[in-house]
């Protein structure tokens, strides 16, 4: 029986593993043993604490591998869709890696508030995104939120930020996904912009009134 143990990526890693109650470890992420005395031996590889079994059956196949996903899921982005009778964070996220163990969907959690207590969001994953659904709220409101995205070996991402809620409370809002405090609306930002103009102007012209009538 021959056992290889990888990453993700296809980087060789040294490990324990346990024949039938022996332990072994793997040299240059290999481990050859000529005498085990049956056919279906029970087999456990231990890397940094995450154990797997493997299904042996020397009849069918003596050389197996075993991967351990060792790169944490990346968030992508995450948007802020108000336009329906739902509104929803759209997360798009990945499990980057050659041979990712893949996003766990029980693994993502979306928590978010407007004021007082964190709320839990009911999530599921539509046209290859993740979605987690949120209570309706008054346009111009501020919703915080943060999103956990796991993958099937326990690795985790963690981010968070805010969202404005569009005044008229039917847009899409966009985040890069980058540092996690980057979910501002832009509407509330457009109506402070034209307020500070007008405000400039009338002063402008104030000035310019009174510079008129001193000279005269």
């Amino acid at each position: 029986m021959i056992i290889h143990v990888v990453d993700d990526n296809g980087n060789i890693l040294d490990a324990t593993v346990t024949v039938n109650g022996i332990e072994y470890q793997t040299k240059d992420g290999s481990l050859t043993i000529t005498e085990i005395g049956e056919i279906s031996p029970e087999v456990l590889v231990s890397y940094l604490g995450n154990e797997k079994s493997i299904n042996v059956n020397l009849l069918q196949d003596p050389d197996y591998t075993v991967i351990f996903d060792r790169t944490p899921p990346q968030i992508l982005s995450i948007d802020l869709d108000s336009s329906g009778e739902v509104m929803k964070l759209v997360i798009t996220a990945e499990d980057p890696g050659k041979q990712p163990s893949g996003i766990e969907l029980e693994g993502i959690i979306v928590r978010y508030q407007y004021e007082g207590e964190w709320i839990t969001a009911n999530v599921y994953k539509e046209l290859g995104v993740y979605v987690g659904e949120l209570t309706k709220t008054n346009p111009g409101s501020v919703v915080y939120f943060e999103v956990t995205i796991q993958d099937k070996e326990g690795l985790k991402q963690i981010q968070n930020g805010h969202f404005s809620i569009p005044s008229d409370n039917g847009g899409t809002n966009h985040s890069n996904g980058g540092n996690g405090d980057n979910g501002d609306g832009e509407g509330g930002f457009d109506l402070l912009t034209i307020g500070l103009v007008v405000i400039f102007i009338v002063i402008l012209y104030i000035i310019i009134k009174k510079l008129m009538g001193s000279g005269e």
